[in-house]
């Protein structure tokens, strides 16, 4: 079951990386900014809940890109029983 939930995620890793580059762009130009922004205001509490949301995605398509480069190693054969961490 495992096996196949990744066949059919790993399809879509394509999109994983320029979607880690755009979401990485948008955290370090919010990082810049966020110094300048006034505490309290609303901008703050949306630029809070931004930096949450794209650091969120971050995990994820890293998460997606490191995951399914295993997989495809394990299926290669690349990786031994064990030498994966489990």
């Amino acid at each position: 079951m495992r096996e196949e939930v990744f066949e059919s995620v790993c399809e879509f890793q394509w999109m994983a990386t320029p979607l880690f580059v755009i979401d990485l762009t948008l955290l370090a130009l919010l990082l810049v900014v966020f110094p300048f922004i006034e505490r309290g205001s609303a901008t703050y509490y949306v630029a809070l809940l931004s930096i949450g949301i794209i650091g969120g995605t971050l995990l994820v398509w890293g998460g997606l890109k490191y995951e399914c480069r295993r997989f495809e190693r394990k299926k290669d054969g690349f990786l031994e029983r064990g030498s994966d961490g489990e």
